[in-house]
């Protein structure tokens, strides 16, 4: 690719170089600032969803996004061969790393995601809306089920197979005990709202003046609850931390912190995997994912 990036560039009307790559995109010095330059594997109306949807929250007054550069024909995406790429601004800031996350880095993403919520409470975005979570938690239920019932089938098991059939009972019970919460909780104020929907330490561009969210092509209705669900999830350590940076910039309404808990106690990442087993036809599953559901069973 690096042999071809200023044929690309030049579909966006500038030039560059490469000063670096970093998480599968190279970090390219234009006249107009430092880009990321990324070959796209999302669809194209998902790109132009996503450029739209940042230039609005730009106008409603949060800017601290990957806002992308079009081309000389006012595109969000150029394409070069049988490949597209964005050319996304690279805001000032370092990734958060979970890991290695200090209490202030916490309260910075957590205040810029109060404010991106604050900006995208203002606007309306052309997408479905989002179920609700005991709809959601019911739908996990059965997706695991489902998964049961086709591993209790087979003749022959892999490791995969029998970690799920041998763990699928206790996120069944946590997917009870989910709605559980949720009907405690009493919250009455779920709205569909602009929300982020991917959610992660690394999307967060780290300065002490102005942290960044990047990284929005999942952009979809939903709860805010959602994407702050997934926030404490990252950082559990810092449960008190997040909420109490969070309610100081866009105080939560009643019955949010029993429903956060609702939404934590759901095991999102188990139904995914076992969605992936039951929808995709395969001989065997990579060892990433059996992996993954090794460390989700731990």
């Amino acid at each position: 690719m690096r042999d071809n990036i200023t044929a690309i560039l030049a579909h966006f009307g500038t030039t560059g170089t490469v000063i670096a790559k970093e998480r599968g995109a190279f970090l390219i010095q234009t006249p107009h600032g430092q880009f990321q330059l990324v070959a796209n594997c999302d669809q194209l109306d998902s790109i132009v969803r996503a450029h739209a949807f940042k230039e609005s929250l730009a106008q409603a007054g949060f800017p601290h996004t990957d806002r992308y550069l079009t081309t000389i024909d006012g595109l969000p995406y150029a394409q070069f061969g049988a490949d597209y790429y964005t050319l996304a601004h690279r805001p000032q800031g370092r990734p958060i790393e979970a890991a290695h996350a200090t209490a202030e880095e916490i309260t910075a993403a957590t205040r810029t995601l109060a404010s991106f919520h604050l900006a995208a409470a203002t606007l309306t975005l052309d997408a479905p809306v989002a179920p609700t979570p005991p709809d959601t938690f019911r739908r996990g239920a059965e997706i695991l089920a489902a998964a049961q019932k086709q591993i209790r089938k087979q003749k022959q098991r892999t490791d995969f197979e029998i970690l799920l059939l041998t763990h699928a009972p206790q996120f069944i019970e946590r997917i009870h005990q989910s709605i559980d919460l949720w009907q405690a909780a009493r919250f009455t104020t779920w709205d569909n709202l602009p929300c982020h929907n991917r959610v992660k330490a690394t999307h967060f561009l780290y300065a002490p003046q102005s942290t960044a969210l990047t990284h929005f092509n999942a952009v979809g209705n939903n709860s805010h609850l959602h994407d702050l669900a997934r926030l404490l999830q990252q950082f559990p350590a810092y449960h008190a931390v997040i909420l109490e940076s969070y309610n100081t910039v866009r105080p939560l309404p009643h019955g949010a912190f029993e429903a956060l808990q609702a939404l934590r106690h759901y095991p999102a990442p188990v139904i995914k995997i076992a969605e992936q087993y039951t929808t995709k036809k395969r001989g065997r599953m990579p060892a990433a994912l059996e992996e993954k559901l090794r460390l989700c069973v731990k």
